[in-house]
C-alpha cells in the first residue's frame, strides 16, 4: 500500500515601505510607513532547515524500505502458493490412484475377496501404484487379506465416513510394523481397502522445520494428513474461494 503524500509549506510575510519626498524648502518628509518582512531567528531557520533535510533523506529511505519488506512478503506468498499446489497435485494423484485400485476390483467381481487370484490381482494393483503401500480386504473391522497374504487383523472402527462412501482411518498401526501409521481409506460398499503412506502426499520441503501442510476434507469436515501447526480458522478463511492468501501471527 503507497505511502500518503505529505508536503511541508514555509511562508513569511512580505510588504512594501514607501517614503514621500521631502517638500521643497527644507520640509521634513510626511515620513513613511513600510510593512518590513516578519523575519524568524536564525536559529528556527536552522533548526527547519535540519528538519527539512531530515525528512528529505528519510522519506526515500522509509519507502525503500517499505517496497523491499512488500516484495519479500510477497515472494514469500508465491513460494507458499507453489507448495499448496504441490501438495494438491500430490493429493489428486493420490486420490486418482486409489479410484483405480477400487474400480479394478469391483470389475474383477471376485466371489471371493481373499481368493488368491484376487490377491494376485492386488499385488499387481499395488506395483502399479506409485502411492499406494498396500491393498487389502477389510470386513467387520478386520483385515483379512492384503496384497501381502491372508491376514486376520483387527483394525478397529474407522475415525470417520465421508460422502463419498468411504471410510477413514487416518493414522492406523498395523502389528507387523510397529511405529508405523498409515492413512488407510475402505470403500464402504465392497470392503477393499488401500494404505497410503502420510508422509507421500506432503513430501515436499522436507528440509524446511518452519513449514506447515496439510490435507484437509471438505466432506468430512476434517484434517485428513498433516505436518506443523494447523489452525481451524484458516480453513474459515477460504470461504467460497478456490484459494486465498493471508498473514496470521507468524504464519
Amino acid at each position: 500500500r503507497g505511502g500518503r503524500p505529505f508536503g511541508l509549506k514555509v511562508g513569511g510575510w512580505w510588504g512594501v515601505a514607501v517614503n514621500s519626498p521631502a517638500r521643497k524648502g527644507g520640509g521634513k518628509g510626511v515620513g513613511g510607513c513600510g510593512l518590513g518582512r516578519r523575519g524568524m531567528s536564525k536559529k528556527t531557520a536552522v533548526a527547519l532547515a535540519i528538519v527539512i533535510g531530515l525528512i528529505a533523506i528519510s522519506a526515500p529511505i522509509g519507502i525503500s524500505i517499505y517496497w523491499a519488506w512488500r516484495q519479500s512478503v510477497d515472494e514469500q506468498l508465491e513460494q507458499v502458493s507453489s507448495i499448496a499446489k504441490d501438495v494438491v497435485r500430490r493429493n489428486i494423484e493420490t486420490q486418482d490412484q486409489i479410484l483405480v485400485v477400487f474400480n479394478a476390483l469391483e470389475a474383477a467381481h471376485a466371489s471371493d475377496p481373499c481368493s488368491d487370484e484376487n490377491i494376485r490381482l492386488m499385488g499387481k494393483l499395488d506395483l502399479g501404484s506409485e502411492h499406494v503401500q498396500a491393498i487389502g480386504y477389510i470386513r467387520n473391522n478386520t483385515l483379512l487379506c492384503s496384497s501381502y497374504g491372508r491376514h486376520n487383523t483387527p483394525v478397529g472402527p474407522p475415525a470417520y465416513a465421508t460422502t463419498y462412501g468411504t471410510e477413514v482411518r487416518p493414522a492406523l498401526e498395523f502389528p507387523v510394523l510397529p511405529g508405523k501409521t498409515f492413512l488407510v481409506v475402505t470403500q464402504k460398499a465392497t470392503g477393499y481397502t488401500v494404505a497410503v503412506h502420510p508422509n507421500l502426499p506432503l513430501d515436499v520441503f522436507v528440509g524446511e522445520p518452519d513449514v506447515s501442510l496439510g490435507v484437509f476434507s471438505y466432506s468430512a469436515e476434517k484434517l485428513i494428513l498433516g505436518r506443523g501447526v494447523f489452525r481451524p480458522q484458516w480453513i474459515e478463511r477460504l470461504g467460497e474461494a478456490r484459494s486465498v492468501r493471508f498473514s496470521d501471527r507468524g504464519y
